[in-house]
């Protein structure tokens, strides 16, 4: 199941990577939001198998520093914004271990976003060194002469918490970070033709 995304007038990038946070604050359920103390990274290119070159595939993963007692212990939220309008996107995210197994255990996120809009919004959980992964088709090709007019990049932001020992939680939303994109191919050249230059002969 895709969620269809119009596209919509141009908007500096600026202006979509700021409402990144704003995108997950609404995901938070009640309590207190704070600086994030997370780490993540990931990256999003071409859609392995499909064939057309606006579907792209995203993946990241979070840690958090060794020693806080504060840090979060799972992502229950994220929201990836891009510089390109999205026309659809997978409506569920995929979890998976550091062995590459997709986790059976509640580990998922449900997907949905604006319309128009450039970036999605999702719930669900996730434990910390796990990664998620899912899909996104964009609306104009990136790698086109149109598309490469304006640079394509992605972040990923997400809401973080952690259980107490008296089982309460702590809400954190990390800052935006950036995921590493795929660089464009290079066109193919067409073998030329060469004419013969000369005079007449006679």
């Amino acid at each position: 199941m895709k969620f269809q995304i119009r596209s919509g007038g141009t908007r500096s990038w600026v202006a979509i990577l700021g409402t990144a946070s704003a995108l997950a604050t609404g995901l938070l359920l009640a309590g207190s939001a704070q600086a994030a103390v997370v780490d993540c990274d990931g990256s999003i290119g071409p859609l392995e198998g499909s064939k057309s070159p606006r579907a792209f595939e995203y993946d990241f993963s979070c840690t958090s520093p060794q020693g806080n007692e504060e840090a979060p212990t799972k992502i229950d939220a994220y929201s990836i914004v891009s510089t390109k309008s999205v026309l659809g996107f997978n409506a569920n995210a995929l979890v998976f271990d550091p062995a590459g197994e997709v986790v059976a255990s509640g580990e998922q996120f449900g997907c949905e976003g604006p319309f128009p809009g450039y970036g999605i919004g999702c719930n669900g959980a996730m434990s910390l060194g796990n990664t998620a992964e899912s899909d996104l088709t964009l609306a104009q090709n990136p790698c086109s002469k149109k598309g490469v007019k304006t640079p394509f990049n992605a972040w990923v932001v997400v809401a973080a918490d952690k259980i107490k020992d008296d089982l309460s939680h702590v809400k954190q939303i990390s800052e935006p970070f950036k995921l590493d994109v795929a660089k464009c191919p290079k066109p193919v050249k067409k073998p030329g033709h060469k004419g013969h230059k000369g005079g007449r002969h006679s």
